[in-house]
């Protein structure tokens, strides 16, 4: 249920300011006919952006990405940020009839632990408050379950992991050790230390790093910046640190 919001914590790690947007139904946006690919494409066109793209996509955004490259759609390289269909399917429980209703009681603290991501901090609890909200919002909950039913069948993930196969792009997929993949992919792959499945969220410098792959630079000054980045994984270097 994140919204374009949910990028705020990666933009200071970025070198220029990335356009955002929510998918449709899910976050704020309204929902459409188009399939996801299509929405995509349009999207890019009335940003009218001079050049292809760098797309990074998160979780159902991943899938929105590889639509879209499918297509013929334009980019220069593709960053996958935890992408469910080569991770565990979603909870049955978020797909089953009552979803929806349990969706529209989500507190932000059950959201984050749902995603099996570090408890909330100053940082984060904006941005999972957020999520909340936009699942009280009327028919987010009932079009995020029906998505999430419809792309958690084995068809549907082939089908997207046959995509990310034979996509001819430069690609990195970044992923948490909390939230790991299950299926293999010939991409190269980063998995963050201490993250669940909104690794852009809790770890963004971590997610910038792996940009760094693809020719987008990175200040490693912003690794110290990262509180949860110190306390999950550079604890040890503390003193070294301060």
């Amino acid at each position: 249920p994140h919204d374009g919001t949910s990028w705020a914590p990666l933009v200071p790690y970025l070198p220029s300011t990335p356009l955002t947007a929510d998918l449709p139904a899910t976050g704020r946006s309204s929902p459409t006919s188009a399939d996801p690919g299509t929405w995509l494409a349009a999207a890019l066109a009335a940003a009218n952006t001079a050049a292809a793209p760098l797309l990074v996509g998160h979780s159902l955004g991943a899938a929105t990405i590889l639509e879209h490259v499918a297509a013929g759609g334009q980019a220069r390289a593709v960053v996958l940020i935890s992408p469910f269909f080569l991770q565990r399917p979603a909870p049955w429980a978020l797909r089953a009839p009552f979803a929806p209703a349990l969706l529209r009681r989500a507190t932000a603290a059950r959201l984050a632990g749902t995603a099996r991501d570090a408890a909330l901090d100053g940082a984060t609890e904006p941005v999972y408050q957020a999520s909340a909200r936009n699942l009280r919002r009327g028919g987010v909950a009932r079009a995020l379950a029906r998505t999430l039913r419809r792309t958690s069948t084995r068809a549907a993930r082939g089908r997207l992991q046959q995509l990310l196969d034979t996509i001819d792009l430069p690609v990195v997929v970044v992923a948490g050790d909390r939230d790991p993949l299950v299926t293999a992919t010939r991409h190269p792959v980063t998995v963050v230390p201490g993250a669940g499945h909104d690794v852009h969220i809790t770890h963004p410098a971590a997610v910038a790093q792996s940009l760094r792959r693809l020719d987008w630079p990175f200040d490693f000054e912003h690794w110290l910046a990262q509180p949860l980045l110190r306390r999950d994984l550079l604890w040890p270097w503390a003193d070294e640190l301060a």
